[in-house]
């Protein structure tokens, strides 16, 4: 088993994972969320250092609490009562045509 120095996990950013697309690729540059996403991350890096302070030094690294903050204020703002209907959301989201994906045609499995 591996320990880490600090068990705050790290808020490092994924920018293409599934898909063709990253991010801010696939939210329109006048969407609202651009506006609240700025005055959060401005927040959040505020709170970094009282995150730090929360966290014992040794032991495996947990998921970063900025992470749970911004998904705790999609479900806020999107009216998403639970983790669960979270993740359905946001499988939804990647499975648009407009997120970088196709759709699979029947040739695709049959290959």
């Amino acid at each position: 088993m591996r320990y880490e120095e600090s068990m705050r996990g790290d808020d490092g950013q994924q920018e293409v994972v599934f898909s063709y697309l990253n991010t801010e690729q696939r939210i329109p540059q006048d969407h609202p969320l651009r506006g609240i996403r700025t005055l959060l991350e401005g927040s959040l890096r505020e709170l970094s250092l009282r995150f730090d302070a929360l966290y014992a030094r040794r032991g495996r690294p947990s998921i970063a609490p900025e992470r749970l903050l911004r998904a705790l204020m999609l479900m806020v703002l999107y009216s998403i009562r639970s983790e669960r209907q979270l993740m359905e959301q946001i499988k939804t989201f990647l499975q648009r045509p407009s997120a970088g994906f196709r759709k699979a045609s029947r040739t695709d499995w049959t290959r």
